[in-house]
């Protein structure tokens, strides 16, 4: 009786299923259905919130307002944001090139920053103190948007070489996931401050529909630069992806080899 054919190690089974991607794309759906359950959430605070009379009813519907502190949606930024940090330490964990680990060191740190940041609001704390020592108004009235600007600089700045040195895809893909955060975080934020300044430092519905568009770009961000990050993650720890890797290597050695 024949013995059955060895398979060649590097060959992938045409049956074999990648299951971290398939549980990469479930997680990114889950993902974007939960923000839209929280963008919707917040809507119906700010419809519904002025016209409740119970105070206590209104103090529990604005717990979903997406410009309240100590909220659902802050809550939920903060989950994003913890999890970007988590896969960027990840990445630096298994990335073997010494000269790029520090970025994603340096990376996954900022972002245990700003998700700390999101939960207990200590950018709201400056503003006053910076609003009274530079003397601003107007758009710069929400005064934490001008050393925020300047720190988004500096990140950009410092990490425009290792994001060069980035497969185009993913660096492209990072650019536009921080690009879509900052629009909201400081774009539509200084615009909101004019609105709010404007309206005699009231909070009024324009302002609440800012906020709506501001919050909901951010997590945006946040969840196309997580997508983004587990992307990148799968890439280098997907057994299946690592042995097509091995395979090709091993058909161009063997393409290369005088008949």
């Amino acid at each position: 009786m024949n013995s059955p054919q060895r398979r060649n190690r590097n060959e992938i089974p045409a049956t074999a299923v990648p299951v971290v991607d398939e549980w990469r794309r479930a997680f990114f759906k889950l993902h974007v259905w939960s923000a839209v359950l929280v963008v919707l959430a917040g809507v119906a605070a700010l419809v519904t919130a002025d016209s409740i009379e119970s105070v206590s009813l209104r103090e529990l519907v604005n717990r979903f307002n997406l410009d309240s502190e100590n909220s659902v949606p802050a809550w939920f930024s903060s989950i994003n944001l913890i999890l970007c940090a988590q896969a960027l330490f990840a990445i630096f964990f298994i990335e073997r090139r010494r000269g790029e680990r520090r970025y994603w060191l340096g990376m996954s740190l900022v972002f245990v920053l700003l998700s700390m940041d999101e939960a207990a609001s200590f950018h709201e704390a400056l503003m006053v103190p910076l609003r009274r020592i530079l003397n601003v108004d107007g758009i710069f009235f929400f005064a934490w948007v001008i050393p925020g600007s300047a720190a988004v600089l500096v990140f950009v700045a410092a990490l425009w070489g290792f994001l060069s040195r980035l497969p185009r895809k993913t660096a492209w893909a990072f650019v536009r996931a921080g690009a879509i955060f900052c629009l909201g975080a400081i774009g539509i934020e200084m615009l909101g401050s004019l609105r709010y300044s404007e309206n005699a430092y009231e909070a009024d519905f324009g302002f609440g529909l800012l906020v709506l568009v501001e919050e909901s770009l951010e997590l945006a961000g946040e969840i196309l630069f997580l997508r983004e990050l587990l992307a990148y993650l799968a890439g280098r720890t997907n057994p299946y992806a690592i042995a097509a890797v091995k395979a090709r290597a091993s058909e161009s050695e063997a393409g290369a080899l005088p008949e």
